[in-house]
């Protein structure tokens, strides 16, 4: 063999080895490369929560349920979807979120039910109830109007308590809604509804077609209590109005809270005073009947103290009244109920309250209506029993999360709907993400 033909043969011989050579580097990669995809996909698929759904209509197992998860981390985006099975259980796989909470929404007759699942929770019960139209034992069972000026209008905020007692228990998914009515010439500022156990959401009442002044919300009745919130603001020339309360539904309560230094005078409804009351104006009207005109005529100008004694609403670091007309009615974060202010007293026999000529103010539910600013509504303090959180977690921590939670979740809403644009809902996403992370670092951090 000459020196040519050797040169090339060993050439040849050196290429097909460098080819064995990557062949096997290849083959090795390939490994590896697989040895990683599942341990990834082992890992995407190593969360699960399981759960079970039974009715509280007729106490057995919900079966065929539709079940979805959703991570607040990734703004209210579905990442887990199944079905309940024949004994209410599921199972649902999911992707770990970075620590972050989920929301579980079951749907059951056209009704959605929420629970919580914080970081690390791996199960969740869940209840929900059989619809109707129509149903016996739904009652008001407390109306309060805060009403507050600064000279400039009159504003009022408006909140209503509706009892679900029906037996057996059911969900009122009525064609019309509940409705409410606003004085004429007033303008709606926002509005929120509160599912038993839920917080509240924004939810704009709809105009009832035929009836001026009035409104009707699209929201179930589910068994407990709903409420309803609706903040308005009216014209207040020379510092004074006559608000018309017209009622569209029997009341046990009708409430009108003012602050000390507003005058109070009414027609159509005999009110007592809240003699109690220091911080506030407080006259309670009992039995009110639907169709009732009450005409309450108001002066003055002042504004309510918070919930915690702690002065108007700015002062002490409570939350920033809302910039526009008729913001700034709600109670500052960690504050109790408006209702639950005055639940017991209200509660209470007629014979004794008129006997004693006052009321004793007790609170029933640690939890908190909040109206911040424009479409910032939330729930400070969460129901342990709907709600459930770590028992070591703090409150304060407690109320961020939730306070937090309420804000993606309306968000969502918004951007689903087209109310924000594309530039607005990123900058408020990346915003919220951003502040969950850090409660929840720091809720962390204090367990």
């Amino acid at each position: 063999m000459n020196k040519t033909a050797l040169g090339r043969w060993s050439l040849v011989v050196g290429r097909w080895s460098s080819a064995g050579i990557l062949r096997r580097s290849f083959r090795r990669l390939g490994l590896v490369a697989c040895g990683l995809l599942l341990v990834a996909s082992t890992a995407a698929l190593g969360e699960t929560l399981q759960g079970t759904v039974t009715n509280g209509t007729n106490g057995s197992s919900a079966a065929g349920v539709e079940v979805t998860l959703l991570s607040l981390a990734q703004g209210m985006t579905e990442v887990a979807h199944g079905k309940s099975d024949a004994a209410g259980h599921f199972t649902l796989n999911y992707s770990d979120s970075g620590g972050m909470p989920h929301l579980v929404q079951v749907t059951h007759q056209g009704v959605n039910y929420f629970t919580m699942a914080p970081p690390g929770s791996n199960s969740v019960q869940m209840q929900v109830f059989d619809s109707a139209k129509k149903l016996e034992g739904i009652a008001t069972t407390v109306e309060i109007m805060r009403l507050q000026s600064d000279g400039n209008s009159l504003q009022v905020l408006h909140i209503y308590a509706v009892r679900n007692a029906s037996q057996p228990a059911r969900t009122l998914v009525g064609d019309q809604g509940y409705e409410v009515a606003m004085p004429h010439g007033a303008i709606l500022d926002e509005a929120a509804a509160r599912a038993p156990g839920g917080e509240p959401i924004n939810a704009t009442p709809e105009p009832v077609k035929g009836a001026a002044d009035r409104y009707a919300f699209d929201f179930p009745l589910r068994p407990g209590e709903t409420q309803f919130q609706i903040a308005y603001h009216l014209p207040y020339p020379g510092g004074q109005a006559t608000v018309n309360a017209t009622l569209l539904h029997d009341v046990q309560h009708f409430v009108a809270v003012l602050p000390p230094a507003m005058h109070f005078s009414a027609t159509g409804a005999v009110f007592s005073p809240m003699p109690q009351e220091k911080d506030a104006n407080v006259q309670v009207a009992t039995n009110a009947r639907a169709g009732d005109r009450i005409v309450m005529t108001v002066s003055g100008t002042g504004e309510l103290a918070d919930e915690n004694n702690q002065g108007p609403q700015e002062a002490g670091g409570a939350a920033p009244r809302a910039s526009g007309p008729g913001g700034g009615l709600g109670n500052p974060i960690g504050s109790p109920d408006p209702l639950s202010r005055y639940r017991w007293p209200l509660l209470g026999a007629l014979a004794a309250i008129m006997a004693a000529g006052g009321f004793y103010v007790v609170s029933h539910r640690p939890v908190a209506a909040v109206i911040s600013a424009p479409g910032a509504i939330v729930n400070a303090v969460p129901e342990p029993a709907a709600r459930p959180q770590p028992a070591q977690t703090p409150k304060s921590s407690v109320v961020l999360l939730e306070a937090i939670k309420e804000e993606l979740f309306q968000l969502e809403i918004d951007h689903q709907q087209g109310r924000i644009g594309e530039e607005e809902y990123r900058q408020a996403k990346t915003a919220l993400d951003t502040a969950l992370r850090r409660a929840l670092q720091r809720a962390s951090l204090n367990t």
